[in-house]
């Protein structure tokens, strides 16, 4: 299979794994993977998942016709690539801890902003482009 066909696989692959983790196999989030350390797995696999939807947005996004917008969304993406790359690190900074239980209101605020915006980039490029394409 190559790149193109993965692509289009990795998002349906992505929601799979989220459900049977967090829906069918909850339990498997709480183990730890290190006992000294207090690093669950599911931090572990929501780390991953971040990841993963922050690269198949990049890799999705393939245009045809290079163009500044198209320049511009591309930046967006890759900015937005390495604040999916970052998700566990700056929630670590936030929360204090590697199972991200949050003892301050505001930190814990400030992170549910920080993962819906970074998963609402991709959305709001595609939005765009959509709206480009309409009406310009």
């Amino acid at each position: 299979m190559n790149l193109k066909g993965f692509r289009y696989l990795l998002l349906p692959l992505l929601l799979l794994a989220a459900i049977y983790f967090f829906v069918i196999n909850p339990e498997i989030l709480g183990r730890n993977l290190n006992g000294s350390r207090n690093i669950p797995l599911g931090t572990l696999i929501s780390w991953s998942i971040v990841f993963a939807y922050g690269t198949f947005s990049y890799l999705l996004y393939s245009p045809k016709i290079k163009s500044g917008f198209s320049k511009i969304v591309q930046i967006v993406l890759i900015v937005n690539l390495i604040l999916c790359t970052i998700w566990g690190v700056i929630s670590f900074l936030l929360s204090g801890n590697w199972a991200f239980n949050f003892s301050d209101q505001l930190m814990f605020k400030f992170w549910v902003l920080y993962t819906i915006f970074i998963f609402l980039i991709p959305i709001f490029m595609a939005l765009a482009g959509a709206i480009k394409r309409i009406f310009l």
